[in-house]
């Protein structure tokens, strides 16, 4: 796996809400990434992925299984070949087909996007809508950043409230927006 690779994973990870924690290198292209995900009860649920190119079983997988006992989290393998039944192994596919996801365009085709956008930023709610403004604001500019950028974006909004982050993550196609 190269580091472009990598990064491509790291994204795909980051605009799907995980936080990475840390990553864990090995001999040759294994790369343990642990991270977590806030659920919707606002829990933290914690992963272990190792991401390898190997077709059969390696001493790795062992690491992995130590690392995620250590760090109480689920340890998965993401390769091109079930090389264990120690967890569970999902295929580079089917990684990206769960966690890549299409970009949504939609929200950019409503003919007063900018009459509700000029309302939301000035904290007023608009006829037809419901919520908050300041949450539907920061959903409408994350949409149209997607379609503007042709990238996922990530909104974080209350995940990372009183931390010194940015709102959202836009992963542009040669790099990363925040």
């Amino acid at each position: 796996m190269n580091s472009k690779s990598l990064s491509t994973i790291i994204s795909t990870l980051v605009t799907n809400g995980f936080h990475v924690i840390n990553v864990d290198r090995f001999h040759g292209d294994n790369n343990v990434l642990n991270l977590y995900k806030i659920d919707k009860l606002g829990a933290q649920v914690r992963y272990s992925i190792l991401f390898t190119s190997h077709e059969s079983y390696t001493p790795v997988v062992e690491s992995l299984v130590t690392i995620s006992k250590e760090l109480l989290s689920e340890p998965i393998v993401v390769c091109d070949s079930q090389i264990t039944n120690k967890c569970r192994v999902l295929t580079y596919e089917k990684f990206f087909d769960s966690f890549g996801g299409l970009v949504n365009t939609g929200l950019v085709l409503i003919p007063n996007l900018p009459i509700i956008l000029k309302e939301l930023g000035h904290n007023k709610l608009p006829n037809g809508l419901e919520g908050e403004p300041e949450d539907l604001l920061e959903i409408y500019i994350k949409e149209c950043l997607q379609f503007i950028f042709e990238s996922p974006t990530r909104r974080y909004g209350k995940d990372r409230l009183f931390e010194s982050l940015p709102d959202g993550v836009v992963i542009g196609k040669n790099r990363t927006i925040v």
